[in-house]
């Protein structure tokens, strides 16, 4: 973990987050939505299917921030958990549509909610893992809340944007040009916030071990510090 910081955060920490979250949040709101529609419209029309779809990826994103959270604070590295898993968000994003190209409607339900559990994967350790614990090494409790106000911002400008463009696009070209463009917004967005993020100056790799750290992730006093 990170010493205290000084109380000025750079300009370009500050825009790194920025574009960070807004990519991030732009992924999340489209996989929280329309993931789930095109299951439904584009593949089987089965609530059943949707409900497995979330609550599949809902461990899935659970378990990767936590074990891969516990992974960057062993390695002391944040920027390339942010890096790489921004590139492969995006990625990941685009294929989804991929899925309903299978045969039979089982097979294309399996392959849709394999893929989502994938792109939560790289979402949860570039956003819930990385981002987050990125967020807490730069800050401190005296300018964490300007911080954190940024990033709400970019959740409501993202959620404005999908909520209020989306249907429109999906009617206009289709589910499959959809989801390649967002892949590709957040790949434009959201890995040169990767790539100008400075590391944090005094951030070192855990000395706990990898479990141990885990274990230390629920522990009172990391909760009250953080």
């Amino acid at each position: 973990m990170s010493k205290v910081k000084a109380e000025k955060i750079s300009t370009k920490i500050k825009w790194s987050i920025i574009l960070l979250s807004f990519a991030g949040q732009l992924a999340w709101a489209v996989e929280n939505q329309y993931f789930n529609l095109f299951l439904y419209n584009e593949i089987a029309p089965v609530p059943m299917y949707v409900s497995l779809l979330v609550a599949i990826t809902a461990v899935a994103s659970t378990v990767t921030a936590i074990f891969m959270g516990a992974l960057s604070d062993v390695k002391g590295k944040r920027r390339i958990f942010m890096l790489i898993g921004y590139s492969l968000w995006a990625f990941t994003t685009a294929m989804f549509p991929l899925a309903g190209y299978f045969r039979p409607v089982v097979l294309a339900v399996t392959i849709a909610i394999l893929f989502d559990s994938i792109m939560t994967f790289f979402g949860a350790m570039a956003n819930d893992a990385a981002l987050n614990a990125y967020v807490t090494d730069v800050t401190n409790t005296q300018n964490r809340g300007k911080i954190t106000s940024l990033m709400e911002i970019m959740f409501l400008i993202a959620t404005l944007i999908i909520y209020g463009f989306a249907g429109f696009i999906i009617e206009a070209v289709g589910y499959y040009v959809f989801f390649y463009i967002v892949g590709g917004l957040v790949a434009l967005i959201g890995i040169p916030g990767a790539l100008i993020a400075p590391e944090p100056e005094d951030l070192r790799p855990s000395t706990l071990g990898y479990w141990k750290t885990i274990k230390s992730t629920f522990s009172r006093t990391t909760i009250t510090e953080n």
